[in-house]
Formats: C-alpha cells, sequence, structure tokens
C-alpha cells in the first residue's frame, strides 16, 4: 500500500513537472487567429513597429558574413538575442530540425501586452550571401501583415546556451597626441574570456560614437587641452563593456616637450 502511494505521488510530481516545462516553452500564435481584443492588437502594432526600428539599426549589427571566422547560424542568433536582450527584450533561441544543411535557428522575441505574451519570430540573417546589416528582421509574411512566416512559427526545440562571460574594454592610446595631428587609438587588447569582440564604438568629444569592426581608428584633435575618449565593446553573444581615458593634446614642437 505505501508502495502503491509512492508510485502515485511520484506520477503526480513528474506531471507537475512535465507541465512546468510545457508553460516554460514559447507558443508562436498567428496574430490574426488569437481573438485578440483591438486594444492588444494596436499595442501588438505598436509593439512590432518599436521592434523594427531596433532590428534595423545598423550600429548595431555584428557587420559579420555567414562562415566568416568560423560563424554559422547559431552564432548570429546567439548575437541578435545577447543584443536584443541588452536592450530590454526577453528572448528565446529556437532550433527546427531539418535535417543536415537544413537545420535552422532563429530568434523569439517576447512582447508583453495588457498581460498577454505575444512571441514575435526573429530571422537573425535573411541573406546569408552579405554582412548582417542588421539585428534581423520579424519574420512576416509580408512588410505589413501581423501574420507570421508559417516557416518560423513551429519549431523542434528551445536552444539553452551556456551562460556568457561579457568582455573587458582596454583603449591603447598613442604615446603623443598633437593638436590638429591624426593619431591612431588601439583596441585590440579588449578581450572577451568565451567568445569574440565583434564591435567597437569610440566616443570622441565633439562628435558623433563611430561604430568599427577594426580595434583601431584615427583621430584628430582640434587644439591643445585636456579630453575624454571612450571605448564601448560588443562580445559575440551581444554583450557590452565600456572604458574611458581622459588624454592631453599639445602643440607640436621640436623637441617633443609640453
Amino acid at each position: 500500500m505505501k508502495r502503491w502511494a509512492m508510485c502515485c505521488l511520484t506520477i503526480l510530481l513528474c506531471g507537475s513537472m512535465l507541465v512546468a516545462v510545457a508553460q516554460d516553452v514559447p507558443r508562436v500564435v498567428q496574430p490574426d487567429e488569437a481573438g485578440y481584443s483591438a486594444a492588444i492588437r494596436a499595442a501588438l502594432d505598436d509593439a512590432i513597429r518599436s521592434l523594427d526600428y531596433v532590428l534595423y539599426d545598423s550600429g548595431l549589427a555584428s557587420q559579420r558574413r555567414l562562415g566568416q571566422g568560423g560563424w554559422d547560424a547559431l552564432d548570429f542568433a546567439a548575437y541578435t538575442a545577447g543584443t536584443l536582450q541588452r536592450l530590454g527584450y526577453r528572448t528565446v533561441i529556437v532550433r527546427s530540425d531539418g535535417g543536415g544543411s537544413a537545420e535552422r535557428f532563429w530568434v523569439l522575441v517576447a512582447l508583453e501586452l495588457y498581460g498577454t505574451t505575444v512571441w514575435v519570430p526573429v530571422n537573425p540573417l535573411p541573406d546569408p550571401s552579405v554582412r548582417q546589416p542588421r539585428l534581423g528582421i520579424i519574420a512576416r509574411v509580408d512588410g505589413e501583415s501581423l501574420r507570421f512566416d508559417a516557416a518560423f512559427v513551429a519549431f523542434d526545440s528551445v536552444v539553452e546556451l551556456a551562460p556568457n562571460t561579457p568582455p573587458i574594454a582596454v583603449i591603447r592610446p598613442p604615446a603623443r597626441i598633437l593638436e590638429q595631428v591624426a593619431t591612431a587609438w588601439f583596441g585590440h587588447t579588449s578581450i572577451d574570456p568565451d567568445g569574440e569582440i565583434v564591435l567597437y564604438e569610440w566616443t570622441f568629444p565633439g562628435t558623433r560614437p563611430v561604430t568599427t569592426i577594426s580595434s583601431s581608428i584615427w583621430h584628430t584633435f582640434p587644439g591643445v587641452g585636456t579630453y575624454s575618449v571612450g571605448l564601448t565593446v560588443t562580445d559575440s553573444r551581444g554583450a557590452q563593456a565600456s572604458t574611458s581615458l581622459t588624454v592631453e593634446a599639445v602643440k607640436d614642437n621640436a623637441c617633443g616637450c609640453h
């Protein structure tokens, strides 16, 4: 009798665990079939427009090409998902097992609307033949429809990645900075413990931040004075780290002294 009771308890506990797991798996529902209220549909339209704006920011894109540096489809999904998480979105990477080369990865983004979670599929690399120009596109039937592409609705599994360690930003300044003379700045000593640095964003006074895939940049200070130089690096999982230096630009003279 006691053994029977223990078996029943085990079955109940296992059943509860299975339900919990099933609830944690995101489910993509076609918005035009979900029976959403007019308020939710209007909010969804606005939220998708905002997400589109973020995805199309070229300054956030990795600028990597499929196969470059060993990057594969999962790497692009991880970069897009991590970057969106950094910007405040909740994301999940999913996988469709088509067998062999047909295996696909994409990102699901959670939009919270009036207590309802709407999962939106994002294709992180719609054109594998070019460098990633943006974080991806929302996989819709067309540019205006609220209906998602059926190929990005169903998936076989959720991809769990190991926790990401953020990068460390380091600036290597020139040995001497002269006014009105271009000098080279380096960020190549920045490191990412478990991946690689993808983007370098430099900030110089009086100019807009410049994002580049190169670890070096040239800059000219307009006059003698003290300046703050900043560097933000982004790793292959979308995490960032920043640092800054205060430097002094001096006049050029024959002796090399101030």
